[in-house]
């Protein structure tokens, strides 16, 4: 046996054999004594986590402990899995651990009067999108799509892709654009074509998905600017209940009427949001946006008065 040979055996004996000691390892390998201290210096130098606790043992980094949960936690957790059992690229993984949970915790998991079911299912496409994505980041190699732009216009592009996000119900790719030349959004249903290429790329060692949308209102960038809206009725008691962005806050006027305020980029979503309240809200600042929204209110309401 040479040395290779009885290094990889040495650490399935140790491994097999918690607290085994230098003269079994000897007897096991048909080596001697000083040639097995030899080895385990030369498995500890090839950063195996080797150490002596009543014997040899080697920390194994695969395996999970095991966890103690609550009836509680685990309800929680299978509820989280099958939320997420629709998602590109988690689906099957989730589904997968869900079904386990399910077989050997029946009892636990039979709670009828919970349903905790997702607003969206991703299609195939998605799905297929979702994993050439994620090996390009893995490669670090730069995608050429086709995609498709909210006016129905179809162009090519080269990203690449600095990670993947879950916003407003649709996955999106944040990436540099080659052509554009900046950091743009994609969303992934809109992707009709995706090739891989041989070109690497280097991602920014500071570049954060999360920092990058964190003051966005939904997915979108631009300016950031500060908002300011009246609610009233219905609408002052839905908004005041949830929180929409972590720059908000909320002043109570009375019972039925708040003051909202918040900084945010992304105006489109943020006025799409403020109409979807109708007439219990009123955008207050900025100026410029009141009188926006005024236009648009006003050319809804031609359309009724025909």
């Amino acid at each position: 046996m040479n040395k290779s040979s009885r290094l990889l055996y040495l650490i399935t004996i140790i491994l097999n054999n918690p607290g085994v000691d230098v003269s079994q390892l000897a007897e096991k390998s048909g080596v001697s004594e000083r040639t097995i201290y030899r080895d385990i210096i030369a498995i500890s130098e090839a950063h195996i986590p080797i150490y002596y606790d009543n014997g040899y043992r080697i920390l194994d980094t695969t395996r999970m402990p095991p966890l103690n949960f609550s009836n509680d936690e685990l309800i929680y957790l299978y509820n989280i899995l099958k939320s997420t059992s629709h998602a590109a690229g988690l689906g099957v993984v989730a589904s997968r651990l869900a079904d386990k949970l399910r077989r050997h915790l029946p009892g636990v998991l039979n709670k009828p009067h919970i349903d905790f079911q997702p607003q969206a299912t991703d299609t195939p496409v998605i799905a297929r999108n979702f994993e050439k994505i994620e090996r390009a980041i893995e490669s670090s190699r730069v995608i050429s799509l086709k995609y498709k732009s909210l006016n129905g216009r179809s162009s090519r592009r080269k990203i690449h892709p600095y990670g993947l996000a879950f916003r407003k119900h649709g996955w999106y790719l944040i990436g540099f654009c080659e052509k554009r030349g900046e950091i743009r959004l994609f969303r992934l249903a809109r992707i009709s074509f995706i090739r891989l290429t041989e070109k690497g790329y280097v991602r920014p060692v500071d570049f954060s998905v999360s920092d990058f949308l964190d003051e966005s209102w939904g997915v979108f960038r631009g300016p950031l600017r500060h908002y300011k809206v009246k609610f009233t009725g219905p609408a002052a008691i839905a908004v005041s209940s949830t929180r929409h962005h972590k720059d908000e806050s909320i002043e109570k006027i009375n019972r039925y009427t708040i003051m909202y305020s918040v900084k945010a980029r992304g105006e489109e979503e943020f006025l799409n949001w403020l109409l979807s309240y109708g007439r219990y809200a009123e955008l207050i600042e900025p100026e410029d946006l009141r009188k926006e929204m005024k236009k648009r209110l006003q050319n809804t309401l031609k359309k009724y008065s025909k």
